[in-house]
């Protein structure tokens, strides 16, 4: 056991290892900076250490344990460890306080830094009774310049000001997901899952293409992951667009609001084209988890003549801040975008001056009944004891009846 720091705690070092297995040999030590702090009867501990990004840099994503899963949430790369002395009945004693730390949120945070969305102002939120993670946020875009080279800005508000990355993967298929519980495009995934180099490579190399768009209307419907992946809430894409279009972005935060301007390459469009062009989205916000544990056992299941028995040693889910990730699209019509203003202003014009012909027609025709309806003549023709009204517009009685004389 170290010897007592001066601050009467005993330092240990962060610990990273591949893989799951934190007594793996692949291991590497780095040094930590310890502070203790009281406020009243509680000491607030913390650590602080520089991890290599060079390091960082050689393990993205690339199935390293052999089971797809060196960047699954639930898998752990860095152990903290120290020893507190504490003041017990009688005299000190010591007390182990440790953490952990997963790879995956390392690369999140890296992202982040990248495109400099953090906020220490961030209240993560919790997972429903469900245990889905839903981000509570609104989608809005408005066009900054029409033309050629369209300007759109979108907006994402989102009120726990917990989003820390905009990034949706290339809208190509996926050829190889081995753990992913959604859809078959690569921009339905996280950068976590499955065919990570492909992420990785166009979030570090591409900063400046964080969202998808193309032609027509490429997305189907919402849908919720499997069971094991309630942190990713996906906006399907239902086939390959028409045409993808390229653009240059940038991201920025105000508050609350993440915004990303875009520019979009136009030349390949005609102008005058129905249709829409669909802006995919993919974002990644923080949320925070409780511990669950789960106790083990055997139990048996019956079908006709056989039985079988299962057990299960039981386990648990770390707490901690995890990652969800969130998708969405918004549809522009293509007239609205690459039409010039003065296209757009005589398309206006036009429509508005057709729809001035049609209502003045409409009310020619309504001051024509009018008029019409006005130049009829009501009569009263009576035989006898009858009466009955005759009105046109030059009314007559019926043979043998005769007009009654009006009275005033």
């Amino acid at each position: 056991m170290p010897s007592p720091g001066e601050n009467g705690y005993y330092a240990q070092s962060v610990r990273w290892a591949s893989g799951f297995d934190l007594s793996s040999s692949q291991d590497f030590e780095f040094p930590t900076k310890w502070t203790v702090t009281r406020d009243g009867d509680m000491a607030l501990v913390t650590a602080e250490t520089e991890f290599p990004i060079n390091l960082l840099l050689s393990f993205p994503n690339r199935n390293l344990d052999g089971n797809s899963m060196d960047l699954n949430q639930g898998a752990t790369c860095c152990s903290i460890n120290t020893w507190l002395k504490v003041r017990k009945p009688g005299g000190f004693g010591v007390s182990q306080i440790s953490g952990r730390f997963g790879l995956s949120q390392l690369w999140g945070i890296w992202f982040s830094k990248n495109q400099a969305l953090h906020n220490p102002e961030c209240k993560p939120i919790s997972p429903d009774n469900n245990g889905y993670v839903k981000a509570n946020y609104d989608l809005s875009y408005k066009i900054i310049e029409s033309g050629l080279n369209p300007v759109v800005e979108i907006s994402i508000d989102e009120p726990s000001k917990c989003i820390f990355l905009i990034h949706s993967g290339p809208l190509e298929q996926v050829k190889r997901i081995a753990n992913s519980g959604s859809g078959g495009y690569l921009a339905e995934h996280p950068f976590w899952s499955g065919e990570a180099p492909t992420y990785f490579n166009s979030i570090l190399n591409k900063p400046d293409q964080v969202i998808q768009i193309g032609t027509g209307d490429f997305t189907g419907s919402r849908y919720e992951s499997a069971f094991l992946y309630r942190d990713e809430n996906i906006l399907e894409v239902a086939s390959l667009p028409k045409q993808k279009l390229s653009h240059f972005d940038k991201v920025r935060r105000v508050g609350n609001k993440v915004i990303i301007t875009t520019t979009i390459d136009g030349s390949q469009i005609n102008p005058e084209e129905n249709g829409s062009v669909s802006i995919y989205t993919g974002f990644y916000s923080w949320y925070s988890k409780k511990s669950s544990f789960f106790s083990g056992g055997w139990t048996i299941s019956f079908s006709r003549s056989t039985w079988t028995a299962r057990y299960s040693s039981g386990g648990w889910t770390d707490s901690g801040l995890f990652m969800s990730y969130t998708t969405d699209a918004i549809k522009i019509p293509i007239a609205d975008l690459f039409l010039s203003v003065e296209a757009k202003a005589k398309r206006d014009a036009d429509a508005k001056a057709a729809a001035g012909i049609t209502a003045k027609q409409e009310a020619d025709a309504k001051a024509a009944a009018g008029i019409t309806a006005k130049s009829k003549v009501t009569i009263n023709c009576v035989k006898g004891s009858i009466f009955k009204k005759v009105t046109a517009l030059k009314p007559k009685c019926p043979a043998g009846y005769k007009q009654q004389k009006s009275t005033k």
